[in-house]
Order: structure tokens, then C-alpha cells, then sequence
């Protein structure tokens, strides 16, 4: 199945349920972004190998009040979980596209996991400190302290920033030490910054 067709298809089947929990369809899946900046996005595309399964992919990110990062629809997902037919799973649902009956049972099953599993999944994540704790303090610590921060939670900022700093400290072989310079340098001003609060 074309992936064009596929999505015509989600529309069709998952439009109600999800904008009736405020999402709505923006560029390949769901999105909805809550007044506290939290965004939850339902990805749908086809499987990395093949046109006859498709996967839905279900995750969050964040919109922080001074962000000028990319659009919302093209940014990804922090931890993302697969919907599948038994529940939550790191890997692919696999759900069968092969022919357009096929992908329309696909889409009634996944219609009808979104008032259960989806909702369950997307409740636990409302605040910018659920979205941060996504994040690993080794790889994101800056991104995971300035959720903290704007979630005014500054003791948890500081412990990210912290261990992070840590991890600079002890450079890994692939890292780019004039970027990693850059990192330490935004560490202590944002370190410095939480201190004068």
C-alpha cells in the first residue's frame, strides 16, 4: 500500500477518536500540544522494509516558551512507544496493510485502543517534568534541565545540569570537543542563572 493511501485511511478511522481528545491530523500523524507545552504525537508510516505493514508510533516532546526550534510536525518524539495489537511494545505493531480491507481492520483495532491504551499512555506525560524525565541526563542534560526550569522545578535542573557536566568532564572518543566546549560553557550559565532565582 502506498503511504498516501494508507494515511487517507487513518483519517478516515482515527479523526473522531483522536480529535475528540483534542488532536489533531498534522503532517504524517496526531498532535496535540497542551496549554503546559507538552506535546503528544501519534505517528503513522509504513515499516522500514516493506509497503504491507504499517506501525504507530506514539510518543512526546515539548514546546519551550522561548523555542524557535523546528515546526511541531517535524519534530519527533522522546521515548516513543509502538501501539500494537497487544499493547505497548518497543517494536512495530506490524499492522497489516496489504490490501485496503486489511489496513481498514488494522485501523477499526487501533480505533478502538485509543480511548484505553493511548489515553493511558498520554496521561502520565502533561507536565514539561514527565516530558523531561523521558530524556537522559548523559545525552540531553541542557534540554532536560531547561524543562525542569520551565516546569519551576530548578532542583531537579540543577541535578540534570550537574550530571551532565559530569559527562563532559570525561569526553567520549566521537564527541566533537569544540562543541563539547560549547555545552560546558551553556552548563555553567545556565547554572549560574538558576543559582540567582
Amino acid at each position: 500500500m502506498k503511504l498516501k493511501q494508507l494515511r487517507r485511511l487513518a483519517r478516515q478511522h482515527l479523526d473522531g477518536p483522536m480529535n475528540s481528545l483534542g488532536f489533531s491530523w498534522d503532517d504524517g500523524g496526531y498532535l496535540n500540544q497542551l496549554s503546559t507545552g507538552v506535546i503528544h504525537r501519534m505517528l503513522i508510516g509504513l515499516d522500514a522494509r516493506t509497503n504491507d505493514s504499517f506501525q504507530v508510533l506514539c510518543g512526546v516532546n515539548a514546546a519551550l516558551p522561548d523555542d524557535e526550534g523546528c515546526p511541531l510536525s517535524r519534530r519527533g518524539v522522546y521515548r516513543g512507544e509502538h501501539l500494537t495489537a497487544d499493547g505497548w511494545s518497543c517494536n512495530s505493531g506490524h499492522w497489516s496493510c496489504r490490501t485496503e480491507n486489511e489496513a481498514i481492520d488494522s485501523f477499526i483495532q487501533i480505533s478502538s485502543k485509543v480511548s484505553t491504551d493511548v489515553v493511558d499512555l498520554f496521561s502520565q506525560y502533561k507536565t514539561l517534568s514527565a516530558a523531561a524525565n523521558l530524556l537522559h541526563d548523559q545525552q540531553h542534560g541542557i534540554l532536560k534541565a531547561k524543562l525542569f526550569l520551565a516546569d519551576k522545578q530548578p532542583k531537579d535542573a540543577i541535578s540534570s545540569l550537574l550530571n551532565y557536566q559530569k559527562r563532559l568532564e570525561q569526553p567520549k572518543p566521537w564527541d566533537d570537543l569544540v562543541e563539547s566546549a560549547k555545552e560546558k560553557e551553556l552548563v555553567e550559565n545556565l547554572l549560574a542563572k538558576i543559582r540567582c532565582l
